[in-house]
């Protein structure tokens, strides 16, 4: 994003972690709606009759006299594939050091959503409500700002589409194929319901999105996640005793079978649906992330969720939250790891706390990616 692009865009220049703070001059946008944007095009680039899979994201484009977009009102230039996971707050808030973004605002410095439910959504944008024209366009990899690049390069469209912000709602969009058969790609807007849903502090959430193409065939080793895709959850806690000589601990930890075992969970019926149920997971005891003599166990030995995802195809992928693929030595089934967890942990010197999460997951053309969203407070929910 250039320098006129940034000062359009936002008026501002803000960083933004956790909490958005602006400069003393200038405003919030009146009426806003909040914004964050994925490239969810996660084919290999250069397939034949895909666009390119680096995006650009044009609000209300200038056209050029052979009717390409030139310009536009905001410009989200040089957007890469997303990430596997992001969180609710942006990683390096405020570098606009870094050209390409695995999602946009990423990190440049613009006003952002405030704190909404008891949730951190500073990964979201301000952007005036109302109607608006927004194209995705494909763009080659070279770091030339959109707007300085050729005709010929300013011709791959994503998508083209008009929407309705509606004044503080939080929307999602996605850059997304429809259908590999056809080459068909387009934008996907989900309206996000977590502001509005009654969380408990006392429970873990997710909800899951299925986002996969029609035609997709499956990767290797994994399902597609072809819809319907049923669920079902395995919750895993470590058993560990000290093994150290006298007087010096050495925790030793094994991995007995899951306390809760492949229970089922949720059925995902459709494609593309912009509505889904946050449903909550139990959060384990506060004893299950403890050594005996009440530090908190190698990372490599908390306890975690499974998910098992099967799909229309007859595939199978598992997905496990906090843990990573050597499992502390321990061989398990090759799936998706996010080392993150749904259950997050702190600690200092006078108390250990462990709080629970809100997730969105979205299976997409055989990969998982998970979207976390932290809660704004340090609640005492458990605690030493």
């Amino acid at each position: 994003m250039n320098r006129k692009d940034l000062f359009v865009w936002c008026l501002a220049a803000a960083v933004c972690l956790g909490s958005c703070t602006k400069y003393p001059e200038l405003k919030p946008q009146p009426q806003a709606s909040y914004l964050r944007v994925f490239n969810s095009l996660n084919y290999t680039r250069g397939t034949g009759g895909l666009p390119p899979n680096e995006m650009t994201l044009l609000i209300d484009p200038v056209m050029d006299k052979n009717d390409l977009p030139a310009d536009a009102a905001v410009v989200g230039d040089y957007i890469t594939v997303r990430d596997l996971f992001s969180s609710s707050y942006p990683t390096n808030a405020g570098n606009i050091a870094v050209t390409k973004q695995s999602e946009w605002p990423g990190s440049l410095p613009v006003l952002t959503a405030p704190t909404i439910n008891g949730l951190d959504l500073s990964a979201w944008a301000q952007v005036p409500s109302g109607k608006h024209r927004i194209m995705l366009m494909g763009r080659p990899e070279p770091d030339t700002p959109f707007a300085h690049l050729p005709a010929s390069a300013r011709a791959s469209v994503i998508a083209d589409t008009t929407v309705t912000f509606t004044p503080g709602e939080v929307y999602t969009l996605e850059g997304v194929v429809f259908d590999f058969a056809t080459n068909r790609t387009g934008a996907y807007l989900r309206n996000e319901s977590f502001t509005k849903v009654p969380f408990s502090i006392l429970q873990n959430y997710l909800s899951f999105y299925c986002l996969t193409a029609t035609n997709m065939s499956p990767a290797a080793g994994n399902g597609a996640f072809d819809p319907p895709l049923y669920l079902y959850y395995s919750l895993w806690s470590p058993v560990c005793v000290n093994t150290g000589y006298t007087g010096i601990a050495k925790y030793s930890c094994i991995w007995p079978t899951p306390v809760v075992n492949h229970v089922y969970f949720r059925t995902v019926n459709n494609a593309f649906a912009t509505r889904a149920p946050y449903d909550s997971l139990p959060m384990p005891p506060l004893s299950d992330f403890l050594n005996p003599d009440g530090t908190f166990v190698d990372s490599n030995y908390r306890p975690f969720p499974q998910f098992d995802v099967a799909d229309a195809r007859g595939g199978s992928s598992p997905l496990y939250f906090g843990v990573s693929p050597n499992l502390g030595g321990y061989s398990i089934s090759p799936g998706f790891y996010f080392p993150q967890g749904l259950a997050i942990g702190t600690s200092n010197s006078q108390r250990i706390v462990v709080y629970p999460s809100v997730n969105v997951v979205e299976l997409i053309n055989g990969a998982a990616y998970l979207m976390q969203l932290h809660r704004t407070f340090d609640p005492p929910i458990i605690t030493n």
